[in-house]
């Protein structure tokens, strides 16, 4: 029992027989939960991450015990209650994070505890569809790198490209989007990496051609 009183009575007999009883009211008082553990997942959140709080908490009278969370951010509160979940639409990027988790065991809230501050990453660029025109070359055609389907970032970040056109693999320091066709030859491949960048972290899309003879002898 818990925050209840109860009737403890004593009786007391002495030498001679002779009996006394006494009665006395005592009140038994609930023990408030403790919270054991508390932590935040993921760790190192980007702005395209919800949050979810994990906490755990025990109580010596064995009652079932529920939370109340209230979400900071920047030191403000933004959500306050019983979901361990913050959506990614309430946070951006270098935004610091923790929640503040109370237990409650049905009669009796236990003391607050705060979770570690999380700082919220960057987001990288999405990689970009990058393609190479014409798809069969010969050795007498220009080749264009061009971008089919642009790149997004979750941050609103402003993004950047550069080119880079690879022989074989290797990079040439050709870094222009049209490849002239006197630096080709028959049989070789090209590629084109398109490098996305949003001043943080980077993505490279990339497409690939191989040259082909002009000589209907393959001499």
């Amino acid at each position: 029992a818990e925050n209840q009183t109860a009737i403890n009575t004593v009786t007391a007999t002495d030498a001679d027989g002779e009996t006394a009883v006494s009665s006395a009211l005592i009140s038994v008082d609930n023990q408030l939960p403790v919270i054991s553990s508390l932590s935040l997942s993921p760790s190192s959140p980007l702005t395209t991450d919800g949050l979810t709080a994990v906490a755990a908490a025990s109580d010596g009278d064995g009652h079932s015990i529920s939370f109340q969370y209230q979400w900071m951010v920047n030191s403000s509160s933004v959500q306050n209650g019983s979901s361990n979940v913050l959506s990614a639409n309430l946070f951006v990027k270098n935004d610091s994070v923790y929640v503040r988790v109370t237990p409650f065991d049905g009669y009796g809230n236990g003391i607050a505890v705060d979770s570690t501050t999380v700082l919220v990453g960057n987001s990288a660029p999405t990689m970009p569809t990058v393609v190479v025109t014409p798809s069969n070359p010969d050795e007498t055609q220009d080749l264009t790198c061009s971008i089919a389907v642009a790149s997004t970032d979750a941050d609103n970040d402003t993004l950047s490209s550069s080119f880079d056109w690879l022989l074989e693999g290797n990079s040439t320091g050709i870094t222009s989007a049209v490849l002239s066709a006197a630096q080709t030859a028959s049989a070789e491949n090209w590629s084109c990496e398109v490098t996305i960048s949003d001043g943080t972290d980077s993505t490279i899309g990339a497409d690939s051609v191989t040259i082909q003879s002009t000589d209907s002898d393959g001499d």
